[in-house]
């Protein structure tokens, strides 16, 4: 049995739960980071959006390559193994019969799945199900925040065989849970008072599982999260910003949190 943690793009699992993913690791448990989100973008011009993006992280065409250097960075500091789809990320892709950009500004990527994107659902599904052995655990973004590749990762999970779905976790997707959360009131911590915007976008029902991390976990996620060296900048002003809002999320849910369906 091994854990499969399915990550929408090359970062989303590590951020949201590399403290998890060491400690799994270091009780001899095999973890793989699958990136549904890691193909090269198609042939031709880029949306100004996508351009921008590019300009932002400071890789310019090398995105994509560069992106995928950094995943394989952040999982081995963490000892996991990892595997990289060819579906292009959100900002690549190209509507199938009229070539045009799916989502081209930000408030498309935060947006609903376009219903052109259904092929490419079904046949993610059939892939992450034939990749998958018997007693594979899988670990499934809860899309927190709404970015349409997470929900795209969402959806595919609706089309797995029933003896997967039974075993399937989630994850709340860092750092857009942090938004969500707000600021506690208290010394809010614990996984049975989860603040009601959080457990609002989780079904009814679900478990949440408190996973206690080390000091030596939380050394690791920082460590792993530093290899996103073009992702830092959308989310935080440096390194040192990145870790405290880490260890600020762990010590208020106090470690990592799954969630277990009913």
């Amino acid at each position: 049995m091994k854990w499969i943690f399915l990550s929408p793009h090359l970062d989303d699992a590590v951020f949201s739960c590399g403290g998890f993913i060491w400690e799994r690791i270091r009780e001899v448990q095999a973890v793989e980071v699958w990136t549904i989100c890691a193909g090269d973008p198609p042939e031709g011009s880029l949306s100004a959006f996508a351009q921008s993006l590019h300009d932002r992280w400071g890789t310019g065409l090398e995105a994509v390559r560069a992106r995928r250097s950094e995943d394989r960075a952040a999982c081995q500091v963490l000892g996991a193994g990892f595997r990289h789809f060819t579906i292009a990320d959100c900002v690549y892709r190209l509507h199938p019969a009229t070539g045009q950009p799916l989502y081209a500004s930000e408030e498309a990527i935060f947006g609903p799945v376009d219903e052109a994107e259904s092929g490419c659902i079904q046949s993610l599904a059939g892939q992450i199900a034939a990749g998958s052995q018997p007693g594979d655990r899988l670990v499934c973004p809860l899309a927190i925040g709404g970015h349409v590749d997470h929900r795209l990762v969402r959806r595919m999970v609706a089309h797995l065989p029933v003896e997967l779905r039974d075993r399937m976790r989630y994850y709340a997707d860092f750092p857009y849970v942090e938004h969500f959360a707000g600021q506690p009131a208290s010394a809010e911590r614990a996984a049975d008072r989860l603040p009601a915007t959080v457990q609002a976008m989780v079904p009814a029902g679900w478990r949440a599982v408190r996973h206690p991390l080390s000091e030596q976990a939380l050394a690791a996620w920082t460590r792993a999260m530093r290899s996103y060296r073009s992702q830092l900048s959308t989310f935080w002003s440096g390194p040192g910003q990145m870790e405290a809002a880490i260890r600020r999320y762990a010590h208020r849910f106090a470690g990592s949190l799954l969630w277990q369906p009913a």
